[in-house]
């Protein structure tokens, strides 16, 4: 069997965008947070963790530093809840 792969195969972008900021970031001495997985890809995944960025599932009002979202975004509510905990919001 032949498998040809498409010549635009890879991440969408989006998806490049999200990954290409937490690399970025990583390179500040604050801590780092993804709220949930930022892309839909283990492997991007554990890179990022590797780097430091901690998963959370949750905000919490007794973490400061940086918090990265899905490529997709977050509710208004949710933006405006992590800034007043006093994240800086990626």
């Amino acid at each position: 069997m032949k498998i040809n792969l498409a010549k635009s195969a890879g991440f969408c972008f989006g998806v490049k965008r999200a990954v290409n900021i937490a690399m970025g970031v990583t390179r500040r001495k604050q801590p780092i947070y993804m709220l949930g997985d930022i892309v839909h890809n283990e492997d991007v995944v554990r890179i990022l963790a590797q780097r430091g960025i901690r998963k959370i599932r949750n905000i919490s009002r007794n973490k400061k530093g940086i918090l990265l979202v899905a490529a997709h975004g977050i509710s208004t509510n949710l933006f405006n809840r992590a800034k007043r905990y006093g994240y800086e919001v990626i």
